[in-house]
């Protein structure tokens, strides 16, 4: 979290276990955001002061929301999923059979 535009960064999303140094973090304001890592899923409702797990059964690469509710994200093994209720269930839409994990590192639209 950082206050100065970058300058100093202070840890506001401490995992337990956390060993991945890849995260997804979307902000759609400047309190409500939601983070994604190899534990789960996240959200913040006071701007990154603290984070409450909303999901820890999908562990997501890659995501990307739509808008508040509506998400998509690409596990480690090439599943594609999408959760209509701002990350709190997933629902896998597309697998992929023997799939490369560099591919689906990383999800854009």
């Amino acid at each position: 979290m950082t206050e100065d535009g970058g300058a100093t960064w202070t840890q506001s999303l401490n995992v337990e276990y956390y060993y991945n140094s890849d995260a997804f973090i979307h902000f759609f304001n400047g309190l409500t955001g939601i983070a994604s890592n190899e534990n789960g899923i996240y959200k913040t409702i006071d701007g990154g002061i603290s984070w409450s797990i909303v999901n820890n059964t999908v562990h997501l690469k890659s995501v990307y929301f739509v808008d508040e509710n509506i998400g998509y994200g690409n596990d480690y093994y090439g599943a594609t999923y999408k959760t209509e209720d701002g990350g709190e269930t997933w629902q896998v839409i597309h697998t992929q059979e023997n799939a490369d994990y560099t591919v689906y590192r990383h999800l854009f639209f």
